[in-house]
């Protein structure tokens, strides 16, 4: 079986190697890593430019060859009574040739200064951080994230990342 990821990402591809090494099913699976566009803004700030990234990452990066594909997008989208009025979640889209399954992380909110700098400054998620001084890592996406940072590591981008893509494996381990 070959799954077919859209990132190089080392954090989305460590991620979606590990939730797949959970699952009999896939323990021959063989992955492939390709670099695509999600048709969407850099940083999306949407629920559904987040959707509409994974779809696109996941397609982009089907061919005959592959059983499965992956997208993964992480984006913040506006939430009512939050402080900031922003939360950040993954969304996670596995493509079957046919159907798009989908799955989504937990968010978390991120701080009011974070959100200012991505809105007003239209800054993605990592040069705002380093803008507002939480961290100088200019690859802080490919690390621990924003979520890693904002944890003090007890929960890191990775583990949101699987959350997503643990979700989006349920219609295809339970098709009834």
């Amino acid at each position: 079986m070959i799954i077919s990821i859209g990132s190089t990402n080392p954090v989305k591809v460590n991620g979606v190697k590990k939730v797949f090494s959970y699952y009999e099913e896939f323990k021959n699976a063989e992955f492939t890593e390709y670099k695509t566009k999600s048709g969407v803004p850099e940083q999306p700030l949407t629920l559904l430019d987040t959707i509409r990234g994974a779809i696109a990452r996941a397609r982009n990066v089907f061919n005959t060859e592959t059983h499965l594909s992956i997208g993964l997008e992480s984006g913040i989208m506006h939430i009512p009574f939050t402080k900031s009025g922003y939360m950040d979640i993954c969304m996670c889209s596995i493509f079957d040739g046919k159907e798009d399954h989908l799955g989504l992380s937990s968010g978390f909110e991120i701080p009011g200064i974070i959100a200012k700098l991505i809105l007003r400054e239209n800054l993605d998620g990592n040069v705002a951080m380093i803008k507002a001084g939480f961290t100088d890592n200019p690859r802080v996406g490919n690390n621990e994230g924003m979520l890693g940072i904002l944890t003090k590591g007890k929960i890191t981008r990775q583990d949101q990342i699987e959350q997503a893509i643990a979700n989006a494996l349920i219609y295809i381990l339970f098709k009834k």
